[in-house]
């Protein structure tokens, strides 16, 4: 597994400081605070044929580590205890890979269309996955640089999952992709923000094995992610796609030819 570590953290491993807490608000002592749970990590560091794929552009990204990215600046330990729980229903809900054979639906035509995630509660996993981007807008590790909500949508997140709120579509819309054929399947690329082509505005996070596009916009998404939003009681929870002519596979392959050009002593940085 490819190094997560900023330089300097292996120096920081069993030291706290004290600060304000980005969740309370509190000045606490603050933990080495995961912002993807390590529950993650740890599944694919048992998987000697899995990799976390970053941005190739610091040489420290090709270290050995089985820890995950870690932030040490944003979370005491009671609140890291309180997403905690988010963290466990999301990793139940998204740890592994949705099969054929179990997890398909099929459309009028018997064509496939996506996946049975088995999610009772989806309303704990939107929560779970907005807990996951919150995390990823206040760090300050350059693996979530393109991940930014401002204090209007940080605000949000937190009374949303403070005061028991439902999330509604009013504040945010889920879109859950199992991309299939996947080369490096259970890889994980850097989350990103911006407008689609018809204006809206969205985040995309990864998890091993999913894709997942979270509207922050006022604007319901449109075709062709109405065939399938991460809601109750709906059916699929997740669209199935095809990993070629993604922009995930245009990605990957940047990042293979960065990584051929530095062993060949070439590499002059992601473009």
């Amino acid at each position: 597994m490819i190094d997560l570590r900023r330089k300097g953290d292996s120096e920081m491993v069993d030291k706290t400081k004290t600060t304000l807490c980005r969740w309370c608000g509190k000045s606490s002592s603050l933990i080495q605070a995961h912002i993807i749970p390590r529950r993650f990590y740890d599944d694919l560091a048992k998987d000697g044929g899995k990799v976390v794929i970053l941005k190739p552009d610091r040489s420290k990204y090709t270290e050995i580590s089985q820890s995950g990215i870690f932030d040490s600046g944003i979370l005491c330990a009671a609140c890291d205890a309180f997403l905690g729980k988010l963290d466990e229903y999301g990793y139940a809900i998204f740890k592994n890979a949705p099969t054929d054979q179990e997890h398909l639906v099929v459309d009028r035509d018997r064509m496939p269309v996506g996946y049975n995630l088995r999610c009772d509660d989806v309303q704990e996993a939107q929560k779970f996955l907005l807990s996951v981007l919150w995390r990823a807008s206040v760090s300050s590790h350059d693996f979530f640089d393109k991940v930014s909500l401002g204090e209007r949508y940080e605000n949000r997140i937190r009374d949303i999952i403070n005061n028991g709120e439902r999330v509604t579509e009013g504040d945010f819309e889920f879109i859950v992709i199992r991309i299939f054929d996947h080369p490096y399947d259970g890889g994980l690329v850097p989350p990103w923000g911006g407008r689609w082509s018809d204006g809206i505005f969205a985040y995309v996070l990864y998890l091993p094995y999913f894709k997942i596009i979270i509207r922050a916009d006022k604007r319901p998404f449109t075709d062709p992610f109405t065939a399938c939003r991460f809601l109750e009681a709906v059916q699929p929870q997740a669209l199935r796609l095809p990993y070629a002519g993604t922009s995930e596979s245009r990605y990957i392959s940047k990042v293979a030819a960065a990584f051929r050009d530095r062993e060949a002593g070439r590499y002059t940085g992601l473009k």
